[in-house]
């Protein structure tokens, strides 16, 4: 369970965006608040990333829990939001499991600024099977990182963090902003709409009066 608003607002925007970015792609699924197991009878042996993807699985059905010998899969990219409660097991106990799963890129991110320094780290698994760190590069007046396994940037804008497209040279939507879009879009095609209907009524009117004027002149 998230521990605050901003937390669960931190998941929510990152989740649900790379879903609808991973849609066209078949063998990709993204996960969020699940319980994964990683040893086959052990019940004891599971994690609940914030978020992760895995490629080469297939994203139906739904899954209620990801179990990694069913899957066949690891997750390649695992992100949690870091908060009081879970920052010992983010940053030493979660991040042991994933290393040891052979998951390729994990990120940690501090959406009230308390507990990570920086708010936004990343991992990425090196050619010994150990965690690098990812150092954030200053770009565009803030601070990001390309992630190789999403193809997207990670950017902080304040203490926001938002995924970035460089193929489209734009930011993911989150929920909001595609709600708000498409409220936009609906009222442009209404009055879009409603002008052409005016332009028609006007042409009829003065289609009319020309009618009538030369009925008046005969």
């Amino acid at each position: 369970m998230s521990e605050t608003g901003r937390h669960w607002h931190a998941t929510v925007d990152f989740a649900k965006p790379l879903h609808v970015f991973m849609l066209n792609r078949p063998d990709a699924y993204v996960g969020s608040d699940m319980f994964m197991y990683f040893r086959k009878g052990d019940p004891s042996a599971v994690v609940s990333p914030d978020v992760f993807v895995a490629f080469g699985a297939p994203k139906e059905p739904l899954r209620d829990t990801w179990k990694l010998w069913e899957e066949g899969v690891v997750p390649a990219f695992v992100l949690e939001v870091t908060s009081k409660s879970t920052q010992d097991e983010d940053e030493v106990g979660k991040k042991a499991v994933y290393e040891t799963l052979g998951v390729l890129e994990y990120w940690q991110f501090d959406p009230t600024g308390d507990y990570l320094d920086p708010i936004l780290k990343g991992h990425r698994l090196g050619p010994e099977g150990r965690y690098e760190p990812l150092d954030l590069e200053a770009r565009d007046g803030g601070l990001c990182r390309h992630s190789n396994v999403l193809g997207l940037d990670l950017r902080l804008e304040g203490s926001q963090l938002r995924l970035f497209d460089p193929a489209q040279d734009a930011y993911l939507l989150t929920h909001e902003e595609d709600f708000k879009a498409r409220l936009q879009a609906e009222e442009a095609q209404r009055l879009a709409e409603a002008e052409r209907d005016q332009e028609i009524r006007k042409r009829q009117a003065a289609e009319a009066l020309v009618a009538e004027l030369r009925r008046r002149t005969k």
